[in-house]
């Protein structure tokens, strides 16, 4: 669990601290840094910074001080995905888990990073996910969000938004503009035709669009002019050899097709060779997300996916990774075991892009299976480290390359004066052994100070609020006020009363809150409280959760009018979970 901890100082100085800046120059030894409010105001030798009078002195010696990273794939608004896992099951869906989504913003920032680009998401959550997190309603990295996906075929549950034509596409890019997303992602089946429309409406928006590639290639969608490429698996036969493409697309079957590409590439050909100048000309960003692609190709390893790093997952999301989506699902022995075989190839092809000078940044796309938020990134920067490119340049890509590529690298990115105080303090030297980034003293966002306290009640909370949401549903559809009102830490306080009053300018709500019949109420239910919120401590878990409940209940608001949102604090007491109170607030489409 995080506090924020305000720093009642004017000046915190951090003294004989090791200074890695993340511009990639030498460590500075022997450094004093000084925050002043949420700025960066001094950085440099011991003998030459003065120390500003009443500062808070933290005596830092053999610590080495970073900048925050920047997870530049986190899914944060996000939750369970299920099938298909085999032939016939129904298609792709997922659903936000708001309390698993909570969770997931807090173990980044526990792990260090302090700013994510969430690339693609149910587009109304996502957006208000992040103005949760920018308003300090909620703990967690700053967000940069896409929306929905944009691809040629839909999935249920508003993941993806389909488009049939460059008119669709136009459409959609300037739908999910107005709902306030802050880049465009574009999705594997658009066509070059597609993909080329959608980067030119987003720029004639004002924003960025990015790609995870299949149907178009590295080379189209660089010459597109595409801001970001995602995902270290260009996937298309176009950019194999032609002697190797048609034993490639024999094999091309569920998700083996991204070991299988890596066997039949041949990286001295000119079809690689001209994708990459093609990225490096228009330079375009490209995040591999390395560690799940292992996690897949890994997908049958006990040792692996029973780790230690999954414990930053919430428990719905294990849950669902273990029982319900897997991204090697089908596979056979004999997969894994060319798809172990084709991992070294991975590698040599991220060393390459570096070694050539493509924009490279860290990503993890957490939380796909088994790539946990938080741990992920630092097994993402071992990664890299394994592939060859040397650590002082790994934390470069995890922090100045990611701020460049989302255009904030005058604010954060680096350790330096005028910058945003988003530091990280670690124990253990990172170049000695990348693997130090784990080695975390404390992180600091925006010039407070995180606390880390124990938090071992996380996963029982949110088990116990999901039974109190499972509960609550139950008791509105049998319009039992009693059964509701006992879910709540002081169920004498309960009374009922309508919220209508808020949704006469809304229809569909007003329709909803109407619908509730007092008179066949056995008791009583939960009345209007607009206080806001205060900040929770190690007890208590804040989640920003729609209630799954049927049409016509009076709180929360159905899946699917896309209006509303509802929000509980979760507290216990005397051992036992309740709801101490509850927030409803509704937003315009």
């Amino acid at each position: 669990m995080l506090v924020l901890l305000a720093l009642l100082q004017a000046s915190t100085v951090l003294r004989d601290v090791t200074v890695i800046d993340g511009t990639g120059a030498a460590p500075l030894r022997n450094a004093i840094v000084v925050v002043t409010g949420d700025r960066i105001t001094a950085v440099g030798p011991r003998a030459s910074v003065k120390i500003p009078a009443g500062a808070r002195l933290l005596e830092l010696q053999g610590k080495t001080l970073v900048p925050g990273f920047i997870d530049m794939h986190a899914h944060v608004a996000f939750g369970p995905v299920y099938g298909p896992l085999k032939e016939g099951d129904p298609p792709l869906r997922t659903e936000v888990d708001s309390l698993a989504s909570v969770l997931m913003l807090r173990r980044l920032l526990e792990w260090g990073v302090t700013t994510v680009r969430n690339p693609g998401g149910h587009t109304r959550e996502a957006v208000l996910f992040r103005d949760l997190v920018r308003n300090g309603t909620l703990a967690g990295p700053r967000v940069f969000t896409a929306g929905a996906v944009i691809d040629v075929v839909s999935v249920p549950g508003g993941l993806i938004d389909a488009v049939k034509n460059e008119d669709d596409m136009r459409s959609a890019v300037r739908r999910q503009v107005a709902a306030g997303v802050d880049y465009i992602k574009l999705y594997a089946g658009l066509s070059p035709a597609l993909v080329r429309a959608g980067v030119d409406e987003a720029h004639r928006q004002g924003k960025k669009a990015i790609s995870h590639m299949l149907a178009t290639t590295w080379t189209d969608g660089a010459r597109a002019g595409l801001d970001g490429i995602v995902h270290i698996v260009p996937g298309s036969p176009l950019l194999l050899p032609p002697s190797r493409r048609a034993a490639y697309m024999k094999g091309f079957t569920g998700t083996q097709f991204m070991y299988r590409w890596f066997e039949q590439v041949d990286f001295q050909a000119g079809e690689i060779d001209t994708a990459i100048s093609e990225l490096v000309k228009h330079e375009t960003v490209l995040d591999p997300t390395l560690v799940t692609f292992e996690a897949m190709f890994r997908g049958n390893d006990p040792a692996f996916i029973a780790g230690p790093d999954l414990a930053t997952a919430p428990a719905s999301l294990l849950r669902n990774w273990r029982e319900d989506f897997q991204l090697s699902s089908g596979w056979s022995t004999k997969d894994f075991t060319e798809a172990t075989a084709a991992w070294p190839t991975v590698l040599k092809f991220t060393k390459l892009l570096y070694d050539r000078g493509v924009n490279l940044t860290v990503g993890t796309d957490t939380p796909n299976p088994w790539a946990a938020p938080g741990t992920s990134f630092h097994r993402e920067m071992e990664l890299y480290a394994k592939a060859g490119i040397p650590p002082l340049q790994v934390l470069r890509l995890a922090t100045q390359s990611g701020a460049k590529a989302l255009g904030i690298d005058a604010e954060v990115g680096t350790v330096q004066p005028g910058k945003i105080a988003d530091l990280v303090l670690l124990d253990a030297d990172p170049l000695a052994d990348i693997r130090n980034t784990r080695r975390i003293a404390w992180v600091m966002q925006s010039g407070k100070m995180l606390q880390k306290f124990p938090d071992n009640d996380d996963a029982e909370a949110f088990e116990a609020a999901t039974a109190i949401m499972d509960g609550m549903a139950q008791a509105v559809r049998r319009q039992d006020g009693r059964a509701m009102a006992s879910h709540y830490a002081d169920s004498g306080s309960v009374t009922f009363a309508s919220h209508a009053f808020w949704a006469w300018n809304k229809p569909d709500l007003a329709k909803l809150y109407l619908a509730w019949d007092s008179t066949k109420s056995k008791g009583t239910f939960i009345s209007w409280d607009e206080r806001r919120f205060e900040r929770l401590g190690p007890d208590a878990v804040l989640g920003l959760a729609r209630l799954r409940l049927a049409r016509g209940t009076p709180t929360g608001t159905a899946s699917d009018t896309s209006k509303g949102s509802w929000t509980g604090v979760f507290t216990r007491r005397n051992g036992k979970w309740a709801l101490s109170h509850e927030h409803e607030s509704f937003i315009p489409r």
